[in-house]
């Protein structure tokens, strides 16, 4: 064989073995980050509310990131710690995500940014990443109807009752995906919750 063509074989055979290995390897990262399939469900609601250090979050300004929401009030005694526990749990479970949380507050003449930032300290917050909301009445009834969350007004004795779903949505605003933590087994939502979001951050969502 002539030298030309001796380098032109070994050549062959070495581009041959790198789209092998690629092949390997994309094969390995597949089964490794499979793709998940989520739901497109619905758009979430143009909003503009205030955080727990009175700044100003929008829906526009979570545009372009996946994020997880749920709706509490801080006088809450039942449900609220609970719900915001597992936010506190999600919030150090998915660390190294691009994963924000955001908690509506169903209760905003109590729930101010000073009153709501009182309560992000209990559970150690990161005002960074979870981000505590409050407006206008109107604006979180809008929200509330926006996001599809029921919630009942205190009657007489009754205290204010609300839907304890988790929600997730990704970066154009859509929700992907709905939990609840009030369920028998609710470690399992919250699992599966974390790795639809994390699916989503890394761009492995349908």
């Amino acid at each position: 064989m002539s030298r030309p063509r001796l380098f032109i074989t070994i050549g062959l055979w070495a581009v041959l073995l790198i789209a092998l290995n690629c092949v390997v390897v994309a094969y390995a990262w597949t089964r490794m980050h499979p793709q998940v399939e989520l739901r497109q469900l619905w758009e979430v609601p143009h909003f503009s509310l205030t955080d727990q250090e009175n700044r100003t979050v929008s829906d526009q300004n979570l545009r372009g990131k996946v994020w997880i929401a749920n709706f509490i009030f801080t006088q809450c005694a039942g449900t609220c710690p609970m719900m915001s526990s597992k936010m506190a749990d999600l919030q150090s479970r998915l660390k190294g995500a691009s994963v924000e949380l955001i908690s509506f507050s169903v209760d905003p003449v109590t729930d101010t940014p000073a009153v709501l930032k009182q309560y992000a300290n209990r559970y150690k917050a990161d005002s960074g990443r979870w981000k505590f909301l409050t407006g206008g009445v109107q604006q979180v009834n809008d929200v509330e109807l926006g996001m599809k969350i029921a919630v009942e007004p205190p009657k007489g004795n009754d205290p204010l009752l609300h839907s304890t779903h988790f929600l997730l949505v990704d970066s154009k605003g859509l929700v992907r995906g709905i939990y609840d933590n009030n369920e028998v087994n609710a470690d399992k939502g919250m699992d599966q919750l974390v790795k639809d979001a994390t699916a989503l951050a890394e761009g492995r969502a349908q």
